[in-house]
């Protein structure tokens, strides 16, 4: 009913649990086919369980069969862990959502789960990206050593299914590495996200804080505010030009 006023502009995404994945099949497809939604999110745990287990794919199955973006976000427990660690918010909201999309994505990635769907597609929201080429060394190292032992299914490096079309990340408006994730990952992959309405949003700035960027070209802009997140959730619509 919300996006109705402009469904042009406006796209509803699912939140959609996985403790019963039967239930959540079913969801994804009632959310997409029934409500019209161009995306499904889910959390980066599951009870603390590891997102790659085989229990999931049917889900994953499910998600790329309805060619719609799946997003991650920061997951159950996440911000129970860290508040168990840290005794003041600062820390936890430093830390909880970058940590744990960097843990999803790498028990999603050596459970050779990109490689069973490969027309999946995947962001990793609200956790900055800076992280994204450190982990796509660590992980490159560890599968070098171990890979073909604890990763068997896996027929690239997880650099190589990073970077390959499959995986998006948002970004973070004013991180100083965004040139270099870019320039790493391509900037056909990164997010734009203004965090509204929570408390530490930017808008009703958060447009301009990246159109007024010197170190990002007007390639990078048109990707980042408008065509990556068509390619990503899967529509195709046209959007006004920002002045900077």
């Amino acid at each position: 009913e919300f996006c109705s006023t402009n469904p042009e502009r406006l796209k509803g995404v699912a939140l959609v649990a996985l403790q019963d994945v039967a239930a959540a099949v079913k969801e994804a497809r009632r959310a997409v086919e029934e409500l019209g939604f161009v995306g499904v999110m889910m959390p980066t745990n599951v009870l603390d369980q590891d997102i790659g287990l085989r229990q999931f794919w049917p889900f994953y199955e499910e998600v790329e069969r309805l060619n719609v973006g799946l997003a991650f976000h920061g997951g159950i427990r996440a911000s129970q862990r860290m508040h168990g660690r840290f005794g003041n918010f600062i820390a936890v909201h430093t830390l909880a959502f970058p940590l744990e999309c960097m843990v999803a994505l790498t028990g999603y990635i050596y459970s050779g789960a990109p490689e069973q769907f490969p027309k999946l597609r995947i962001a990793a929201l609200e956790a900055s990206c800076g992280w994204v080429p450190f982990l796509m060394d660590r992980m490159d190292e560890e599968f070098e050593i171990r890979g073909k032992r604890e990763a068997p299914l896996l027929k690239q490096k997880p650099s190589e299914y990073l970077t390959g079309g499959q995986f998006y990340c948002a970004f973070e408006l004013e991180e100083t590495t965004l040139p270099y994730v870019a320039e790493r990952i391509g900037s056909d992959k990164l997010l734009y996200s203004s965090d509204y309405p929570h408390w530490d949003t930017s808008w009703p700035n958060s447009v301009r804080a990246v159109t007024k960027r010197g170190d990002l070209t007007d390639s990078h802009k048109k990707r980042f505010l408008g065509e990556n997140a068509q390619r990503f959730y899967g529509f195709k619509t046209s959007f006004l030009r920002v002045a900077a």
